[in-house]
């Protein structure tokens, strides 16, 4: 089979020419744009919610971590937590908006996820200002909170 270089998504003009995959590897795009072999559009709500959910589970894998790591004695390997145990923690620093903890503006999972966070927006309308707000976001709150203005003022969601 010859090799498909460029293909972005599922939707690839392959100017009429019928090939055989042995296999295709999405990587990173199928991170923040999950949809990416489907013929599904997803819709600026869908968005926010897998963006915030993201973010959501950046922290609670740090916050795992942290708390993990004093039990084997700082070695670096040990059990990946599970989905349900990190959503038990996205819900203890969720609820009733406690996020507000001051634990939360501590973390530096919010400032890695910035880099990331360039990705999911690429395709939203008027994401020019959102991008220039992102930079000064340094913590798991303002993160929030740039994320829920930009999506009920911009995008009514």
């Amino acid at each position: 089979s010859p090799p498909v270089k460029g293909v972005k998504s599922g939707k690839a003009d392959l100017g009429g020419l019928r090939i055989t995959l042995d296999g295709m590897m999405p990587a990173q795009s199928a991170i923040w744009n999950p949809w990416i072999l489907t013929p599904h559009t997803p819709s600026p709500h869908e968005r926010y919610e897998l963006i915030t959910h993201h973010l959501d589970l950046s922290v609670a894998c740090e916050i795992y971590f942290k708390t993990n790591l004093k039990k084997y004695n700082h070695d670096t390997w040990f059990v990946q937590p599970t989905l349900a145990q990190l959503e038990e923690i996205i819900s203890a620093f969720s609820a009733d908006h406690s996020y507000l903890h001051p634990r939360l503006s501590e973390l530096k999972s919010p400032i890695e996820f910035r880099k990331y966070l360039f990705n999911y927006i690429t395709w939203l309308p008027g994401n020019k200002s959102l991008k220039k707000k992102i930079p000064p976001a340094r913590d798991y709150i303002s993160l929030v909170w740039l994320l829920d203005e930009y999506f009920t003022q911009t995008l009514d969601v």
